[in-house]
Protein backbone atom coordinates (compact mmCIF):
# COMPACT_ATOMS: atom_id res chain seq x y z
CA UNK A 1 0.00 0.00 0.00
CA UNK A 2 2.84 2.36 0.83
CA UNK A 3 4.52 1.82 -2.55
CA UNK A 4 1.15 2.34 -4.30
CA UNK A 5 0.68 5.67 -2.54
CA UNK A 6 4.28 6.64 -3.26
CA UNK A 7 3.90 5.78 -6.94
CA UNK A 8 0.67 7.78 -7.16
CA UNK A 9 2.32 10.79 -5.52
CA UNK A 10 5.34 10.59 -7.80
CA UNK A 11 3.18 10.33 -10.91
CA UNK A 12 1.06 13.28 -9.76
CA UNK A 13 4.23 15.35 -9.40
CA UNK A 14 5.36 14.16 -12.82
CA UNK A 15 2.03 15.27 -14.29
CA UNK A 16 2.96 18.74 -13.06
CA UNK A 17 6.24 18.52 -14.99
CA UNK A 18 8.56 17.18 -12.28
CA UNK A 19 11.05 15.13 -14.27
CA UNK A 20 12.91 13.96 -11.15
CA UNK A 21 9.67 12.59 -9.71
CA UNK A 22 9.10 10.64 -12.91
CA UNK A 23 12.63 9.23 -12.59
CA UNK A 24 11.80 8.04 -9.08
CA UNK A 25 8.51 6.62 -10.37
CA UNK A 26 10.47 4.72 -13.03
CA UNK A 27 12.92 3.36 -10.44
CA UNK A 28 10.02 2.19 -8.28
CA UNK A 29 7.93 0.55 -11.02
CA UNK A 30 10.34 -0.51 -13.78
CA UNK A 31 11.43 -3.80 -12.17
CA UNK A 32 7.84 -5.09 -12.04
CA UNK A 33 7.10 -3.88 -15.56
CA UNK A 34 10.29 -5.45 -16.91
CA UNK A 35 9.52 -8.77 -15.19
CA UNK A 36 6.07 -8.86 -16.76
CA UNK A 37 7.45 -8.01 -20.20
CA UNK A 38 10.17 -10.63 -19.93
CA UNK A 39 7.62 -13.26 -18.93
CA UNK A 40 5.50 -12.44 -21.98
CA UNK A 41 8.15 -12.01 -24.70
CA UNK A 42 10.89 -14.28 -23.33
CA UNK A 43 13.70 -12.09 -24.67
CA UNK A 44 15.58 -9.56 -22.50
CA UNK A 45 16.32 -7.04 -25.26
CA UNK A 46 12.74 -7.06 -26.53
CA UNK A 47 11.47 -6.72 -22.95
CA UNK A 48 13.75 -3.72 -22.39
CA UNK A 49 12.39 -2.06 -25.52
CA UNK A 50 8.83 -2.63 -24.37
CA UNK A 51 9.63 -1.16 -20.95
CA UNK A 52 11.00 1.94 -22.64
CA UNK A 53 7.82 2.30 -24.71
CA UNK A 54 5.66 1.85 -21.62
CA UNK A 55 7.38 4.61 -19.69
CA UNK A 56 7.40 6.98 -22.66
CA UNK A 57 3.64 6.48 -22.90
CA UNK A 58 3.22 6.97 -19.17
CA UNK A 59 5.24 10.20 -19.30
CA UNK A 60 3.11 11.49 -22.18
CA UNK A 61 -0.12 10.52 -20.40
CA UNK A 62 0.74 10.85 -16.73
CA UNK A 63 -1.96 13.50 -16.21
CA UNK A 64 -4.61 11.17 -17.67
CA UNK A 65 -3.34 8.27 -15.56
CA UNK A 66 -3.50 10.35 -12.38
CA UNK A 67 -6.97 11.64 -13.27
CA UNK A 68 -8.23 8.09 -13.85
CA UNK A 69 -7.67 7.23 -10.20
CA UNK A 70 -6.19 3.84 -11.11
CA UNK A 71 -3.06 2.80 -9.27
CA UNK A 72 -0.10 3.82 -11.46
CA UNK A 73 1.54 0.40 -11.31
CA UNK A 74 -1.72 -1.14 -12.52
CA UNK A 75 -1.78 1.30 -15.43
CA UNK A 76 1.88 0.55 -16.19
CA UNK A 77 1.40 -3.21 -16.17
CA UNK A 78 -1.72 -3.00 -18.34
CA UNK A 79 0.17 -0.98 -20.94
CA UNK A 80 3.13 -3.33 -20.64
CA UNK A 81 1.05 -6.45 -21.16
CA UNK A 82 -0.67 -5.00 -24.24
CA UNK A 83 2.61 -3.85 -25.78
CA UNK A 84 4.44 -7.08 -24.95
CA UNK A 85 1.71 -9.23 -26.46
CA UNK A 86 1.74 -7.03 -29.56
CA UNK A 87 5.41 -7.95 -29.99
CA UNK A 88 4.35 -11.57 -30.40
CA UNK A 89 1.58 -10.99 -32.94
CA UNK A 90 3.76 -10.18 -36.00
CA UNK A 91 5.69 -13.43 -35.63
CA UNK A 92 2.44 -15.36 -35.34
CA UNK A 93 0.93 -13.54 -38.32
CA UNK A 94 3.97 -14.37 -40.44
CA UNK A 95 3.74 -18.04 -39.49
CA UNK A 96 0.03 -18.42 -40.29
CA UNK A 97 0.25 -18.48 -44.12
CA UNK A 98 2.99 -21.09 -44.09
CA UNK A 99 0.91 -23.31 -41.83
CA UNK A 100 -2.15 -22.80 -44.01
CA UNK A 101 -0.80 -23.02 -47.51
CA UNK A 102 2.32 -25.10 -47.18
CA UNK A 103 1.11 -27.55 -44.54
CA UNK A 104 -2.62 -27.45 -45.34
CA UNK A 105 -3.69 -26.76 -41.77
CA UNK A 106 -7.19 -25.57 -40.87
CA UNK A 107 -7.92 -22.36 -38.95
CA UNK A 108 -8.50 -24.39 -35.82
CA UNK A 109 -5.17 -26.22 -36.19
CA UNK A 110 -3.30 -22.97 -36.83
CA UNK A 111 -4.99 -21.35 -33.84
CA UNK A 112 -3.89 -24.25 -31.65
CA UNK A 113 -0.29 -23.96 -32.84
CA UNK A 114 -0.19 -20.21 -32.30
CA UNK A 115 -2.23 -20.08 -29.12
CA UNK A 116 -4.85 -17.73 -30.54
CA UNK A 117 -8.60 -17.87 -31.05
CA UNK A 118 -9.59 -19.63 -34.31
CA UNK A 119 -11.59 -16.58 -35.40
CA UNK A 120 -8.41 -14.47 -35.38
CA UNK A 121 -6.64 -16.66 -37.96
CA UNK A 122 -8.39 -15.24 -41.06
CA UNK A 123 -7.32 -11.72 -40.08
CA UNK A 124 -3.75 -12.93 -39.55
CA UNK A 125 -3.75 -14.48 -43.03
CA UNK A 126 -5.23 -11.36 -44.62
CA UNK A 127 -2.64 -9.19 -42.84
CA UNK A 128 0.22 -11.40 -44.00
CA UNK A 129 -1.08 -11.51 -47.57
CA UNK A 130 -1.57 -7.75 -47.72
CA UNK A 131 1.97 -7.28 -46.40
CA UNK A 132 3.35 -9.54 -49.13
CA UNK A 133 1.20 -7.80 -51.75
CA UNK A 134 2.50 -4.44 -50.58
CA UNK A 135 6.10 -5.57 -50.98
CA UNK A 136 5.87 -7.37 -54.31
CA UNK A 137 2.70 -6.21 -56.03
CA UNK A 138 -0.57 -8.12 -56.08
CA UNK A 139 -0.10 -11.45 -54.33
CA UNK A 140 -3.46 -12.87 -55.38
CA UNK A 141 -6.51 -11.97 -57.41
CA UNK A 142 -8.13 -9.96 -54.61
CA UNK A 143 -10.19 -12.80 -53.24
CA UNK A 144 -10.09 -13.41 -49.53
CA UNK A 145 -7.84 -16.04 -47.97
CA UNK A 146 -11.08 -17.65 -46.85
CA UNK A 147 -12.18 -18.39 -50.41
CA UNK A 148 -14.03 -21.61 -51.03
CA UNK A 149 -11.92 -24.59 -51.85
CA UNK A 150 -9.23 -23.48 -49.42
CA UNK A 151 -7.86 -26.13 -47.07
CA UNK A 152 -8.55 -23.74 -44.21
CA UNK A 153 -12.30 -24.20 -43.75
Amino acid sequence: MESTNRAAGLLARAADGDVAAFGEFYDLCAPAVYGLCLDVVGDASVAQGVVQEVFVELWERCGETVASGRPPLTAATEIARTRAVSQLVPADAAMAPEQAYRHGRTYREIAGLLGVAPESVPAMLEHALSHVAGESGPAHDGRSATMSGSPLG
